[in-house]
């Protein structure tokens, strides 16, 4: 205990003697020294520690095994092994140092440094300038760690030079070679890229090469580029060997009550079946939001493309329909309001833009009030909208709306709601052969709901909630079949909608006469993570009616019947279905999804049964399924497909794959996708390739440590 106080005093005696030896700017800064021997002699001014030695100043930090201080030259010699550790966060393994007084310039020997962000340099000498350069000789430059298991990193940068401006945080190489699992791969004179730790630099991005069917060879070089701390942009040219060029752009920019996104492609290029020769194409995609007040936001949606085939052809989308919208919204609670414009373009076969409306505008505002006096909600709604084609009918709507709900617990928990709502619509349609003028009509509602949740726990702890369900409207048929139908042409039946007062999905129709929906929820819960949710039912009238385009499953006088059911166990199971079914129980309509996710495995699949329906352009039965997998090899390989087969013409429509390898310093994919089906904008055709992602230098992917190495292998 004596000899451990004996240290402590000398280390706070040299603590005041090290800055006398100083200049006079670092006489001020603080130092500290620990060691188990301290030996001063005034004579020649040298300091002499020994025995776990600690030389704290300014942030930085030495631990050696001995240390030398000449306070006449102010030079520290150190003897290792030594670690120095800068403010920074970068630490410098090294097997001896000689170092000026505040640790910030000097030689280093066996130098092997840690930079802050993950990457590693070893060099078999090191000098360190102003505090601000590590200057490094044959060196070697890796993030991948190195163990007795690895002793050769997956990637790694060898180079006669190596410099690292720890000020501009950047690390720059001359005469490098870049290995690949110890193979020299490519040279290069000079290069820089950004230090491990920075978030966003400018610079070049991995590469991506694939090839497919319908252009050929392809290669992905970006560019990515910061503009400021709130803004960057990424250029990414793709070259094709059949078709010609792509330059992708996408910019983003943060603000501090919104953002902008646009990811744009330019494309100059010449299909194969294309008899206009090289053309100028653009399309892409976008967003932007922005909060003007409380609750108000303002922003907008972007997708397009010059031409039909540019975003599918080239693996940009999926879709067939684009929608590009503008819009204001604002909410508080109940009440809401907004304004939008739309423009909807279609990418399928033989679907005409020119019969496509415009959205020019849309607007739509609800407010909710307290009933005085008589309890429950009054509101009043307002939309209107205005759709004008390049050819054909234009239509124009206003809607002015009022409702009033009240629910009431009664003797027995029995909840009763009831409600009333009214609504006048006036149209203008002007080019339509059929209807060319103005109509009105006026649209009132009643109706009553009743629920009966009823609740227990059973022997084994489990709790079941049972909620039968009966919900009565009555409605005058007030639809005027001359005005135009846009915005209620689809209609999905399903448990969602079996409790709505009214099913159709826009202002053109509405459900009416009187009609009782009957159904019931039930949810059982379990402790150990098994859960069970379903819920059914059908529509009874007192009337036939024929509101509901196609085959929705509600005209007549009694509907079909509708069902649907979730089990889950913990986080790893999860399968939902539902059905439409017909009197006899025929299926017209089925869904069915899961997900099993149990380590190293995850399994997901989907199937879907449409039946025809001529009314929405189905003419034919649709059946189809989704099946996909993925399997964890190790903890550094995963192996994952999915492929999706229409059972009606039995044959595939898609399938593909995708190999993994990730580590904490690099990752790399290998893909191959098919498509079976063909039309012009998405070309049948086998697509393959490899994506490249190196962690470390430059890149933000996130990484995990390799598997030789993170299990203490040696």
């Amino acid at each position: 205990m004596a000899a451990h106080w004996t240290q402590i005093a000398r280390a706070a005696l040299f603590a005041l003697l090290l800055p006398v030896g100083l200049s006079a700017q670092d006489a001020a800064r603080p130092v500290a020294l620990v060691a188990d021997e301290i030996a001063f002699d005034e004579q020649t001014g040298v300091l002499t520690a020994r025995g776990n030695v600690e030389l704290f100043q300014d942030g930085r930090t030495l631990t050696a095994a001995a240390i030398r201080y000449d306070s006449r030259s102010e030079r520290i010699a150190a003897e290792g092994p030594i670690t120095l550790r800068t403010e920074r966060g970068e630490t410098v393994f090294a097997d001896g140092a000689d170092l000026d007084a505040d640790l910030r310039a000097g030689l280093v020997e066996g130098a092997r440094s840690v930079i802050a962000g993950g990457g590693k340099i070893a060099a078999a000498e090191a000098e360190r300038i102003d505090g601000r350069y590590n200057v490094l000789g044959k060196a070697v430059f890796s993030p991948c760690e190195v163990c007795a298991a690895r002793p050769t990193p997956l990637w790694r940068i060898r180079a006669e030079r190596i410099v690292h401006d720890q000020q501009e945080r950047l690390i720059h190489y001359e005469d490098a070679y870049f290995d690949v699992l110890g193979v020299p791969v490519g040279y290069l004179p000079y290069f820089r890229h950004p230090s491990p730790e920075v978030e966003r630099a400018t610079g070049l991005l991995a590469p991506e090469a694939g090839r497919d069917r319908a252009y050929g060879v392809g290669v992905k070089t970006p560019f990515y580029i910061v503009l400021d701390d709130y803004s960057d942009v990424t250029l990414t040219p793709f070259i094709v060997t059949e078709d010609g060029a792509i330059l992708e752009t996408e910019y983003r920019r943060r603000f501090a009550e919104g953002f902008i996104d646009l990811d744009l492609k330019f494309g100059l290029t010449d299909y194969d079946d294309d008899l206009d020769g090289t053309q100028l194409r653009l399309g892409g995609f976008g967003a932007g939001r922005y909060r003007l007040d409380e609750g108000v936001t303002a922003g907008f949606d972007l997708a397009f493309a010059t031409d039909d085939p540019f975003l599918r052809r080239y693996d940009f989308t999926t879709v067939d329909r684009l929608t590009t919208e503008g819009f204001v919204r604002r909410y508080d609670g109940p009440n809401r309001a907004s304004v939008s414009a739309a423009f909807l373009q279609s990418l399928r076969d033989n679907d005409p833009q020119s019969a496509i409306p415009l959205v020019l505008p849309e607007l739509s505002a609800r407010q909710v009030w307290a009933a005085p006096g008589i309890g429950g909600e009054v509101g009043l709604g307002f939309d209107a909208v205005s759709l004008v084609r390049e050819r054909g009918r234009d239509v124009a709507r206003v809607s002015l709306g009022a409702d009033y709900s009240r629910q009431e617990i009664i003797p027995g928990g029995i909840v009763l709601r009831g409600f009333a709502d009214a609504r006048a619509d006036f149209y203008r349609v002007e080019d339509d052969p059929a209807f060319d003028g103005e109509a009105a009509r006026f649209l009132p509602r009643i109706g009553v709901e009743a629920r009966a949740p009823f609740a227990r726990v059973d022997e084994a702890g489990r709790t079941h909630v049972a909620e039968p369900i009966v919900l009565f409207t009555l409605a005058p048929d007030v639809n005027d079949r001359d005005i135009p139908n846009e915005d209620s042409v689809i209609v999905e039946f399903d448990e969602m909608n079996l409790f709505e007062a009214d099913r159709s999905t826009g202002f053109d129709r509405s459900e009416t006469g009187a009609n009782l929906s009957v159904g019931a929820r039930y949810e059982m819960i379990d402790d150990d993570g098994l859960g069970f949710r379903a819920a059914g039912g059908r529509v009874f009238r007192f009337e036939e009616t024929f509101d509901f385009p196609g085959r929705a499953g509600l005209d007549g006088d009694v509907s079909d019947w509708v069902a649907a059911g979730t089990v889950t166990f913990a986080d790893f199971l999860e399968v939902s279905a539902r059905w439409r079914l017909s009197d006899d129980l025929s299926i017209n309509r089925a869904e069915a999804g899961g997900r099993v996710d149990y380590d190293p495995v995850t399994l997901f699949g989907y199937y879907l049964f449409v039946e025809s329906d001529p009314a929405e352009a189905t003419p034919l039965d649709r059946s189809e399924v989704s099946l996909g997998a993925a399997l964890a090899l190790d903890r550094n390989w995963t192996l994952s497909g999915d492929a999706q087969r229409d059972l009606i013409e039995d044959r595939f429509v898609t399938a593909g794959g995708v190999l993994t390898y990730e580590d904490e310093c690099a990752a790399l994919d290998l893909f191959l996708r098919r498509q079976f089906t063909e039309s012009f904008s998405a070309p049948r055709g086998t697509n393959f390739g490899v994506r490249v992602r190196l962690f470390g230098a430059g890149a933000a992917d996130q990484s995990k440590a390799s598997g030789l190495c993170a299990f203490g292998a040696n």
